[in-house]
C-alpha cells in the first residue's frame, strides 16, 4: 500500500498555473485558447486532473468536456466530429451527414449550458497538433451554432509545440484572421522544472505532511522511515540532484528543462527503490543515488541511448 505512495499526483507551481489560466479562460468567456509545451512537460497530466465542472461567480457550474483528435487515416473531418460525437454519444458513422452531427453537438452542448445561467461550456481538444487549418474551422463553425443559440463555448486546444509550429504560422497568416482571432486568443506555455529552486520547491511536496494531524505522514518518511529519524528533507538534496541532471542531462543534451515525465520517473526510482535500500544522510550517497536513477529513468532524450545525439 504505500508503494501506492508513487503514484501520487505531484501538486506543482507550473500545474497549478495551467489550472489558473484554463478558469480564466472559461470564466473570462474567452472563445477560443491554448496549452502549448513540449512533449512531457505535463499537459496531459494538466488535462486529465482539470474539474470537470468550474464554479463561475454566481455559484453555477460551468461544465468542461475533454476530447481526443483522432488519426489521420480517416475523411479530414469526420475525426474531428468523431472525437467530440463521442462526448454527446453520437454515432458518427462513415455514412453519417456532417451537418446532422452539428445539429446534434449544438443540441448536446446547449442542454448542458442550461445548467449555469451564463449558458456557458468548455471543451478541451487534446491533441491539436494533428489537427489541419480546415479541420479548424469545424470548431469555429460550432462555435457560430452555439453563439445563435446563446450559448457561449470556450475552446482550448493542447498541443505539443514543434508539432504545431507550422500550423501555428498558417493560422497567423492574414487569410486565416476569423481562426486567429476566434479560437486563438490567448496561449499558455508549460515547461518543465528549470532552475534548482523551483526542483526545491517541487521536492517540498515529498516533505509536507499527508494528513494535517500527523507529522510522520509525508511520503518521504513513511517510504523511508530512516529518513525521518535523522530529521532529512527530500527538498534539502535539490541542489545535488539539479546538478546531476545539469551536468550529465541538461547541458549535454542542450535540453532547457528538466521534462515532468522524467522528473517523476527518477523520482519513483529514488523513493520507491534506492531511498529504502541504500539512504544514508550523507552527500556523497545522495550524489550516487542521484545519478543512478537519473540513469534508470531514461533521462536520455529518446533513441539519442542507441543512436547518439
Amino acid at each position: 500500500m504505500t508503494r501506492d505512495l508513487l503514484n501520487i499526483l505531484i501538486d506543482t507551481p507550473k500545474l497549478n498555473a495551467a489550472h489558473a489560466k484554463i478558469k480564466q479562460w472559461i470564466l473570462c468567456r474567452f472563445s477560443g485558447a491554448l496549452i502549448i509545451g513540449e512533449s512531457g512537460v505535463g499537459k496531459a497530466v494538466a488535462i486529465n486532473v482539470f474539474p470537470d465542472t468550474v464554479e463561475d461567480r454566481d455559484g453555477d457550474l460551468i461544465h468542461v468536456y475533454k476530447s481526443i483528435v483522432g488519426k489521420h487515416d480517416k475523411d479530414i473531418n469526420r475525426i474531428v466530429y468523431e472525437g467530440i460525437g463521442e462526448l454527446a454519444n453520437l454515432n458518427v458513422g462513415s455514412r453519417t451527414k456532417v451537418n446532422r452531427v452539428l445539429s446534434g453537438l449544438v443540441s448536446f452542448f446547449s442542454d448542458v449550458a442550461m445548467h449555469n445561467r451564463a449558458r456557458q461550456v468548455g471543451l478541451f481538444v487534446y491533441g491539436a497538433h494533428k489537427l489541419t487549418l480546415h479541420q479548424l474551422q469545424v470548431y469555429s463553425d460550432l462555435y457560430s451554432r452555439l453563439a445563435a443559440e446563446r450559448v457561449a463555448l470556450t475552446v482550448i486546444f493542447v498541443a505539443n509545440q514543434r508539432e504545431f509550429t507550422g500550423l501555428a504560422e498558417d493560422i497567423q497568416s492574414g487569410e486565416n484572421e476569423e481562426i486567429h482571432e476566434r479560437l486563438f486568443q490567448d496561449a499558455h506555455q508549460m515547461e518543465g522544472i528549470q532552475s534548482e529552486e523551483e526542483l526545491r520547491v517541487v521536492l517540498k511536496f515529498f516533505d509536507i505532511p499527508l494528513h494535517q494531524y500527523d507529522v510522520h505522514s509525508s511520503i518521504l518518511y513513511t517510504l523511508c522511515p530512516r529518513a525521518e529519524e535523522a530529521h532529512f528533507q527530500l527538498s534539502s538534496m535539490a541542489s545535488i540532484l539539479w546538478s546531476a541532471w545539469v551536468q550529465n542531462y541538461g547541458d549535454p543534451f542542450g535540453q532547457r528543462s528538466w521534462l515532468m515525465s522524467r522528473f517523476t520517473r527518477t523520482i519513483r526510482i529514488i523513493l520507491g527503490d534506492y531511498f529504502p535500500r541504500y539512504w544514508e544522510n550523507s552527500p556523497s550517497v545522495l550524489r550516487d543515488i542521484s545519478e543512478k536513477a537519473l540513469k534508470a529513468a531514461g533521462n536520455a532524450p529518446g533513441l539519442s541511448a542507441v543512436f547518439g545525439e
